[in-house]
C-alpha cells in the first residue's frame, strides 16, 4: 500500500487578532447569512430546478433558480440565458459612463507608453469576430441609458496563460453612495464542486485527465437586450470613442460562476445517466476538469465522450493534459493537447507535472525586503496551499503576522529589525519551495485504507500528522 503523509499544524490565535483574508485588510468578524425566509417549506421541488436536495435553500432563491432555469434557451447552437436582478437595487445603478471614460484614458496612456495597447484592441477584436461583443453607436446625451463598466488590463507576460494581455471588467464599481451591477445582480447559489474534495480525488487513481473550457463564460449568450445593455463598455481608436456592449455574461459578474455551473449541468441532463453526465456535474471546478482513473482506456473514452459532449452545446475543450502518454498523442492529434512548454499544469492552485505524476506549489516572487505590516502580510499571504503540505513552513508567516499584529502598527509603518530579520529567513524557506513537490497519487478509490493521526502540541501551535 502506498504510503502517503499530510502534516497540519494549527494554532489559536486571540479573538483580538482574528482571522486573515488573502489581501490586506484583516477580517474582523465573519458575517452570517441572512435568516430572511430562511427554514420556510420549499415551494418547489429543488430537483426540478437542479438544486441539491441536501441544502436548505430560502424561498428566494428557490424562486430566482425557477425563473432563471425557465429562462433558458437552446438556439443557433447557444444557449442564452436571462439575468435574475434585485429590481429595487437595479433601477438604482447609474450609468457610471464618466468613470468609464476616465478609466480608459488612463488605460490607454498606461498600454500605450508600453507598447501594448494594440494588442489589448486585438482582444476585443477577437471577441467581436466571435460575435461576443458588438459595437453600439449611442450619442453621448444617451450614454446615460446604459449601464457602463470601467475595464482594465492584466498583463501576464510569464505566468500559464494563453493570452498575455486581458481585459478585466470591475462589475463592482460604485460610486459613494452608489449601487454596483453586481449589488443589483442576485449571485445564484453555490453549485460548484467543493475544492478540496477535487483536489483530494486528484490525489486517486493511477491516471489523471486534466481540461478546461475554452472562453467558458463567453460562450454563454445573453437573451435580453435589457441585460447587454448593463454590460457596456468603451474603447479608444486613434482619437474617436467607440461604443461596445457584451452578448454573454462575463468575468468579474458576480452571477457567472452561478450561471457557468448551472447550464453545464443543465446540458448534462440532456444525456443518459452515466460516468460522463457525471464528470460534466462533479469534476469541473469553474471551467477547469480534474478526473482520475486506474483504467487508461476507460479514461481515454471518457475524455472522448466528454469533449463530444461539450461540444453539442458549444463548449470546446482546450489546455488537455493526462499523464499517460497515449492519451497525449490523441490530445495533440484533436489539437486540445496543452501547448504549454513549463513541464507543468496548473491544478486547482498547485503545480502538476504530468511526466513525474507529482504536484508542488505554485509559488510567486517573494519580496524579501518586505518590511511593513502592508507589505509582509501581502508576501505571507501569497501562498495558496489547498491541502495544507507546506504548512509547517507557511505556518511560520502566520505566526510572525501574529507578532505584528502585537505591535499595533500602522499598515506602512516599518515592523521592528528583528521581525524584519525573520521575514527574511522565512522568504528563503518559501524559495525553497521549488525544490519540493509530492506524489500526485496518495491511494486508489475503492481500495480498503486506514488513516492513523498523531496529535502534538508545543507551543506556540499545535501538530497534527496523517499517515494514510
Amino acid at each position: 500500500m502506498q504510503k502517503y503523509w499530510l502534516e497540519l499544524l494549527n494554532f489559536h490565535l486571540p479573538e483580538s487578532i482574528m482571522w486573515f483574508t488573502k489581501g490586506i485588510l484583516p477580517r474582523p468578524f465573519k458575517f452570517e447569512e441572512s435568516n430572511v425566509q430562511r427554514g420556510l417549506e420549499n415551494m418547489f421541488n429543488l430537483d426540478s430546478i437542479g438544486l441539491p436536495t441536501d441544502e436548505k435553500f430560502s424561498t428566494l432563491d428557490e424562486e430566482k433558480v425557477k425563473q432563471f432555469r425557465d429562462s433558458i434557451t437552446f438556439k443557433d447552437d447557444l444557449y442564452h440565458v436571462q439575468l435574475q436582478w434585485y429590481e429595487d437595487k437595479i433601477r438604482s445603478v447609474p450609468s457610471n459612463h464618466n468613470a468609464a471614460i476616465r478609466v480608459l484614458e488612463r488605460v490607454t496612456k498606461d498600454l500605450e507608453k508600453k507598447n501594448l495597447y494594440n494588442h489589448y484592441l486585438q482582444v476585443f477584436q477577437q471577441q467581436e469576430d466571435e460575435g461576443i461583443i458588438e459595437e453600439i453607436i449611442v450619442p453621448p446625451e444617451q450614454f446615460k441609458d446604459y449601464i457602463w463598466i470601467p475595464h482594465r488590463p492584466v498583463l501576464k507576460l510569464t505566468d500559464q496563460t494563453t493570452t498575455k494581455v486581458r481585459p478585466v471588467f470591475n462589475c463592482s464599481y460604485k460610486n459613494k453612495d452608489s449601487v454596483s451591477l453586481n449589488e443589483a445582480a442576485y449571485p445564484g447559489v453555490n453549485l460548484m464542486t467543493d475544492m478540496i474534495k477535487l483536489m483530494i480525488r486528484f490525489r486517486t487513481n493511477r491516471y489523471a485527465l486534466l481540461a478546461d473550457i475554452r472562453k467558458a463564460f463567453l460562450m454563454i449568450r445573453l437573451a435580453s437586450e435589457r441585460d447587454r445593455n448593463r454590460f457596456c463598455f468603451f474603447l479608444k481608436k486613434g482619437k474617436n470613442l467607440h461604443c461596445y456592449r457584451y452578448k454573454t455574461i462575463i468575468f468579474g459578474f458576480n452571477a457567472s460562476p452561478f450561471i457557468l455551473n448551472y447550464v453545464l449541468k443543465f446540458h448534462a441532463d440532456k444525456f443518459p445517466s452515466d460516468d460522463c453526465s457525471e464528470t460534466l456535474k462533479s469534476n469541473f471546478y469553474m471551467d477547469n476538469l480534474v478526473k482520475t482513473a486506474n483504467n487508461a482506456e476507460n479514461l481515454s473514452a471518457l475524455y472522448t465522450t466528454v469533449r463530444e459532449r461539450l461540444q453539442k452545446g458549444n463548449f470546446d475543450l482546450q489546455s488537455c493534459n493526462s499523464n499517460y502518454v497515449t492519451q497525449q498523442k490523441k490530445m495533440e492529434a484533436d489539437g486540445t493537447l496543452s501547448g504549454f512548454d513549463f513541464g507543468w499544469e496548473k491544478v486547482l492552485g498547485y503545480q502538476y507535472d504530468p511526466v513525474q505524476d507529482s504536484i508542488s506549489v505554485c509559488l510567486p516572487s517573494c519580496d524579501v525586503e518586505a518590511s511593513t505590516k502592508r507589505k509582509i502580510l501581502s508576501e505571507t499571504s501569497k501562498v495558496f496551499d489547498l491541502l495544507f503540505l507546506y504548512l509547517p513552513v507557511i505556518v511560520r508567516g502566520r505566526l510572525l503576522m501574529r507578532e505584528i499584529w502585537k505591535q499595533k502598527l500602522n499598515w506602512d509603518d516599518a515592523v521592528p529589525q528583528s521581525m524584519s530579520s525573520v521575514w527574511k529567513t522565512l522568504a528563503k524557506d518559501l524559495f525553497a519551495f521549488n525544490t519540493v513537490s509530492f506524489p500526485r497519487r496518495a491511494s486508489d478509490e475503492g481500495k480498503d485504507t486506514k488513516l492513523f493521526s498523531f496529535v502534538t502540541h508545543l507551543k506556540p501551535h499545535m501538530g497534527l500528522r496523517c499517515t494514510l
